[in-house]
């Protein structure tokens, strides 16, 4: 049997995107290097994203519910 896999899900690969973003910037959102982060096919980012442009678009709305404090 292989190493435990990390649970895959949408906001999986968004926690992913965003810890790239903070790295890399944009050039560490990429489908490949995200499903390397987290040692899943590239193919499994399609069952979530459509492309990498939706991914882009629903990380600024993630950023924004998650790093964001209400004053």
């Amino acid at each position: 049997m292989r190493g435990k896999q990390r649970p895959q899900g949408r906001d999986v690969w968004l926690d992913t995107a965003r810890q790239a973003l903070i790295e890399e910037g944009t050039a560490g959102v990429e489908i490949k290097k995200l499903a390397k982060r987290l040692g899943a096919s590239r193919s499994s980012f399609y069952w979530f994203f459509k492309n990498r442009a939706q991914l882009l678009e629903e990380l600024v709305g993630y950023w924004a519910q998650t790093s964001t404090v209400t004053l």
